[in-house]
């Protein structure tokens, strides 16, 4: 509102309804596989399990989404691992692509997370 008072052309164009402060912190549901939903709140090390997934062909570029999701529920801890498991991925190996990606996408989470905090 302090922002909208300032800059009026910043105003929603619609309106969409009173938003509960307590619900902006919290993701919407956010679709995940089954056998990746496990990862979300397991102990140790996510980001070996997945560079392991990759490396092996379990995950591919299709599976590039619900990645990117697990990855945004994974506890805030667990996200310094995962870029760093996901960096370290063989640059021969031929899902390096797609773990470099989600390497710098864990990366930019974690230090946005940092930022927040």
């Amino acid at each position: 509102a302090w922002l909208v008072s300032h800059l009026p052309e910043l105003e929603a164009r619609s309106a969409r309804g009173v938003v509960d402060p307590e619900t902006l912190g919290e993701l919407p549901e956010l679709p995940i596989p089954p056998d990746l939903l496990e990862l979300v709140g397991a102990p140790g090390d996510v980001g070996t399990v997945l560079a392991e997934l990759i490396v092996g062909g379990q995950l591919g570029v299709p599976h590039r989404a619900v990645i990117v999701n697990l990855i945004a529920r994974v506890p805030a801890e667990a996200v310094r691992g995962i870029a760093a498991s996901l960096g370290a991925v063989d640059s021969t190996s031929a899902g390096y692509g797609l773990a470099s990606v989600l390497a710098d996408l864990a990366l930019t989470r974690h230090r946005m997370l940092d930022e927040l905090s």
